[in-house]
């Protein structure tokens, strides 16, 4: 749900900031990501405290919820299940850190009932044996806090087809503080907290939660900018979202420090809008080293090469082995491009004359993916 149903100024907690550019910001450290997963873990805990073996736990399962995924339409985090007799009733339980981006469609009775039937016997077998089973419309695991219980009371939801009430959501207790402490991002937070002097204004929930966006976004900027635009990869894998790193946060703390000096920036809205200018100028580059990864090799050429070498590619399993290997070799001329942007950067050029360098390497990375494809494809002939 992207409805702006919010207005700067209408939750204390935020100051004057508006709430959608917060998470804007946020996602310069992939925030909402974050959130979600790290809510996951607490919500989840709690939701196991609650019910016990009455819950089964989707989230946790990567594999399933994988699957899960494959088969259409919308997976809940949880299914709970109450039995009556030889009659169990189920209900699907979904984690939302904030209850604007949720719809009751996630956990309707009709959205259920439709998984069960793509899915039944893989996800009945995690339930108890019952002679029938009856579905109810379940409920979202929030944080109890004011921008949940604000949303609940919009007009924005009121004007929804199903508008999600109070009863819809089961509240959790939220300590704000202990839950953004153990993320990445919240030491960058009490550094912007220290320099507007506002560390004391932590204790109010919507505040910590304020300054953990602003925090998340502009520690995941400055490790950004000092990784470079030759970075093995891009973006962070899911399991490693909880990770946190003192060091690599340390030097953002340090690195924030040293341009609020420089450039005598004295509040989170001046840093932001000089780590975002930066950042415009950083896509420019990343921009123009993602031309130069491109496979420099036709897809049209490859298939002919291919074809050349007696590969059937009206075979089912010839044709993906082909287009498996294509992916391959396009990874793989990724990869040699950054390494050698990071020699480049190494010996002293800018990003910019890095770039023109490689540039002027392409003949030789054409012809390199042209020998390795042409080796690789023999090789699948022989096979």
């Amino acid at each position: 749900m992207f409805i702006r149903w919010l207005r700067k100024g209408e939750l204390p907690g935020l100051d004057d900031w508006d709430l959608w550019r917060l998470r804007e910001i946020a996602a310069w450290g992939d925030g909402g990501r974050r959130l979600g997963s790290h809510w996951e873990a607490i919500g989840g805990a709690a939701l196991t405290e609650m019910f016990g073996e009455r819950v089964v736990p989707l989230w946790s399962d990567r594999a399933l919820s994988r699957w899960l995924g494959t088969i259409g339409g919308r997976n809940p985090d949880a299914i709970a299940w109450e039995r009556d007799g030889s009659e169990i009733t189920l209900r699907a339980l979904d984690l939302k850190f904030s209850v604007d981006t949720a719809e009751h469609d996630q956990v309707s009775a009709d959205t259920l009932a439709g998984l069960f039937e793509r899915g039944g016997e893989r996800l009945a077998a995690l339930l108890p044996m019952a002679e029938t089973m009856r579905f109810a419309d379940g409920a979202f695991v929030s944080p109890e806090r004011p921008l949940n219980r604000a949303f609940t009371r919009s007009g924005a939801n009121a004007r929804l087809s199903r508008p999600i009430r109070d009863d819809d959501i089961v509240y959790l207790p939220f300590d704000a503080h202990g839950f953004f402490e153990a993320m990445p991002g919240w030491r960058v937070a009490i550094a912007l907290a220290r320099i507007e002097d506002a560390l004391d204004d932590l204790v109010d929930t919507e505040t910590a939660s304020r300054y953990y966006h602003l925090g998340v976004g502009i520690h995941g900027e400055m490790s950004e900018a000092r990784r470079g635009i030759f970075a093995p990869r891009e973006g962070v894998a899911d399991d490693e979202l909880l990770r946190l790193s003192p060091e690599d946060e340390a030097e953002s703390v340090v690195d924030l420090d040293r341009i609020a000096r420089a450039g005598d920036l004295t509040s989170a809205r001046a840093i932001a809008r000089w780590l975002e200018r930066r950042r415009a100028g950083r896509q420019h580059v990343v921009a123009r080293r993602k031309e130069i990864e491109k496979l420099p090799y036709r897809w049209a050429e490859y298939l002919s090469d291919a074809r050349r070498r007696g590969l059937d590619l009206g075979d089912a399993d010839t044709n993906a082995a082909v287009r498996t290997l294509h992916r391959a070799l396009a990874h793989g001329h990724r990869d040699a491009v950054r390494a050698r942007g990071r020699e480049m950067a190494l010996g002293g050029m800018t990003d910019e004359e890095a770039l023109d360098a490689l540039m002027a390497e392409h003949e030789r990375f054409s012809v390199d993916a042209r020998r390795s494809a042409r080796a690789r494809l023999d090789e699948l002939r022989h096979a």
